[in-house]
């Protein structure tokens, strides 16, 4: 936490105390409800057990324990703790183009969808697949549509 900032010319530039948390990565910082939607999925992903059980099944809605186990039969084994293809496990990555085409009304092909863990990871892909040296590179700009987070 900085509580007192200053410039070695201008001198203080503010004292404060006070945290303001805006991680845009964790809505819940910002006083945000969690979709309990999701969450009640990825732990049934995690442990298909949990919807098995007299005392833990009404913890979760009936749509979650549905979309868990179409996701389960997705994966091979089951696994959702196991490594996968770099792309991302190929049953998701039918099942993404699929639902892309019928919503576009377009083909999709799963070969051309990536699945990964944020958009961080999927620019420092594409910036290295183009051979993009950001310390060496001082000419060059790179323009990257990204979807704002909201408020």
């Amino acid at each position: 936490m900085v509580r007192r900032c200053e410039n070695a010319v201008r001198g203080e530039i503010f004292s404060h105390a006070q945290i303001i948390y805006c991680n845009i990565g964790n809505p819940q910082a910002r006083d945000r409800q969690p979709i309990t939607f999701f969450r009640e999925v990825l732990a049934l992903c995690d442990y298909p057990a949990l919807s098995d059980t007299d005392k833990t099944s009404a913890l979760f809605s009936s749509d979650a324990k549905a979309r868990a186990w179409q996701i389960l039969d997705l994966i091979p084994g089951r696994a959702t703790s196991a490594y996968s293809h770099s792309q991302g496990i190929k049953g998701l990555c039918e099942a993404i183009a699929a639902e892309i085409a019928a919503r576009d009304g377009f083909p999709s092909d799963a070969d051309d969808i990536f699945l990964t863990d944020g958009k961080v990871d999927v620019i420092v892909h594409n910036f290295s697949t183009i051979g993009f040296d950001a310390p060496s590179s001082k000419s060059t700009t790179i323009l990257w549509k990204s979807r704002c987070y909201s408020s």
